[in-house]
């Protein structure tokens, strides 16, 4: 199995609206499947003058988006194939079907947080050869349009 990072954008923001979800990564299959290893963000809060958060979650799509901006999955280490996995983030449309929250974690609007797995068997997976897509979406309540950054770990 073979392990990749992916880095989203520098400065990622929650939806301008209370309570609304707003999508910002999305992970498509090919010909591999896919384990969510770990997810981690950092709230980039300043001056707040409320205490607030952001929460995340990882939606499952039965089909496939389109669109975005491609990111492309970094080996950890020197000699790994490049990855079969198709990351997008930017102006993309999520996929359709479902929307099933697969995990969600949540941090302060200036601190850390993240899901990892804590074993092999707690990684969620994207079966090879689907039609899935899995989609990372933020929501905040009262402060709108929260800045954070993230990254995580995939596994193929």
């Amino acid at each position: 199995m073979w392990v990749y990072t992916i880095e989203g954008e520098i400065n990622n923001a929650s939806s301008g609206s209370a309570d609304t979800l707003d999508a910002y990564m999305a992970l498509r299959e090919t010909s591999q499947a896919v384990w969510m290893q770990s997810w981690l963000s950092q709230g980039k809060g300043a001056a707040l003058t409320a205490l607030t958060g952001i929460m995340h979650r990882l939606l499952l799509w039965t089909t496939v988006g389109t669109g975005g901006d491609s990111v492309t999955p970094q080996p950890s280490r020197p000699g790994t194939p490049a990855a079969k996995t198709l990351c997008v983030d930017g102006g993309y449309t999520e996929g359709t079907g479902s929307g099933a929250t697969v995990l969600a974690f949540g941090h302060g609007a200036s601190g850390p947080g993240g899901w990892m797995a804590r074993n092999d068997e707690s990684r969620k997976v994207l079966e090879a050869d689907s039609v899935d897509e899995w989609s990372w979406n933020s929501i905040t309540g009262g402060t709108v349009a929260m800045n954070f950054e993230d990254y995580g770990e995939i596994c193929e």
